[in-house]
Formats: structure tokens, C-alpha cells, sequence
């Protein structure tokens, strides 16, 4: 009987409860979106005291 290897390997993290390089990018998306969202807000205001 063959025995079938696991093909879909996993990578073990260097230690306990460690984040996944997925974990920094949606928090590097998260800051770059708030900081997107804040420049428009922003500008946004400047706009509207510009034509008071």
C-alpha cells in the first residue's frame, strides 16, 4: 500500500501565537487606508472653508 504525502504543506510558525505575514499586510492596508480616508477629510474641509 503507497501512502500519499500531504502536498499542502503548512509552515510552522518560529514559535507560539507568532503572526503570519498576512497579519502585517492587512494591518500595513489598514494604516495606509486610514491615512488615505484622513488626507480626503482633509482636503475636503479645506475646500469648504475655501469657498465660505
Amino acid at each position: 500500500m503507497k501512502h500519499r504525502k500531504n502536498r499542502c504543506a503548512t509552515r510552522q510558525p518560529m514559535y507560539p501565537n507568532a503572526a503570519d505575514p498576512r497579519y502585517f499586510q492587512e494591518k500595513s492596508m489598514n494604516i495606509f487606508a486610514a491615512i488615505l480616508s484622513g488626507t480626503g477629510a482633509l482636503t475636503a474641509m479645506l475646500f469648504f472653508v475655501t469657498m465660505a
